[in-house]
């Protein structure tokens, strides 16, 4: 059968034409293939950025839980009693002694606690160079007796992570009773926010079942952690916040205690 050249060319145009159908084929899948690859390399780092995001998320929460106070946590005894005499007037009650003060065996002997610069500065006579606090036990014990302000801490003993006073738990609190019952004390000062705490909530109740009822005034806290307030300010907040009598007595002095009163000098250690 012969083939005609009609035949012949629309043979080879249906061959053409199914040549450029195969090929446009394969080039639409090689796109298709080629954007599917580009979509999934795409999603693939923003995935994981996602994913590197949570996790830190999740790393800084979990961070976020662990205590941020250092030291570690101790069992402490108080290890020496209170300061005051018959003449006593005033209370000045703390927290609990902190590691130098116990060291010390008296009351804030830490070198950067303002509380002995804040009472020279309320309480000495400037024109007597001997009433001065000093830097010794026996000097600091003798003006806050010749002053006539007692000292004592609301803890005995407690449990606290380094000497962090906001740590402090498993608290055996002081009694008060003694000293307030035994001396001219009318007037007690906590200082700082933890102290006045702890006394409303393990002292003054002791001291309601002993039937002695005494005025409280809270006081800043003179410790070197309560960085926002200077010693001048610190000074003026006394000042302010202390009863003028108190202030006027204590200012005056009180008798010292002669060899009879001794046993009453109460510093046990």
């Amino acid at each position: 059968m012969s083939t005609t050249p009609a035949t012949k060319q629309a043979t080879s145009k249906t061959t053409v034409s199914a040549k450029h159908t195969t090929t446009a084929k394969k080039t639409t899948v090689a796109k298709k293939l080629t954007t599917a690859k580009k979509t999934m390399v795409a999603k693939k780092p923003a995935t994981a950025k996602k994913t590197t995001a949570t996790k830190a998320r999740k790393t800084t929460r979990k961070r976020s839980r662990k205590p941020v106070a250092d030291g570690v946590w101790t069992h402490v005894e108080h290890g020496f009693g209170p300061c005051w005499n018959q003449y006593s007037r005033v209370l000045f009650l703390g927290t609990m002694a902190s590691p130098k003060s116990r060291e010390a065996g008296f009351f804030y002997m830490h070198p950067q606690n303002r509380f002995w610069p804040v009472m020279e500065a309320l309480f000495a006579n400037p024109d007597d160079p001997n009433d001065r606090v000093g830097k010794t036990r026996e000097t600091r014990q003798a003006f806050a007796l010749h002053h006539g302000f007692a000292l004592w801490d609301t803890v005995e003993a407690c449990d606290i992570l380094g000497a962090s006073d906001a740590s402090i738990k498993n608290v055996k609190p002081a009694d008060l009773a003694p000293m307030i019952a035994g001396s001219n004390i009318d007037h007690i000062y906590p200082s700082g926010a933890k102290a006045m705490q702890l006394y409303e909530k393990y002292c003054q109740p002791k001291l309601a079942e002993a039937g002695l009822e005494v005025p409280v005034t809270p006081l800043p806290s003179t410790s070197p952690a309560y960085a926002s307030k200077t010693r001048d300010q610190i000074i003026e907040m006394f000042r302010e916040r202390i009863d003028p009598a108190d202030l006027a007595a204590l200012q005056h002095g009180m008798p010292l205690a002669g060899p009879a009163d001794n046993s009453r000098s109460a510093l046990s250690l």
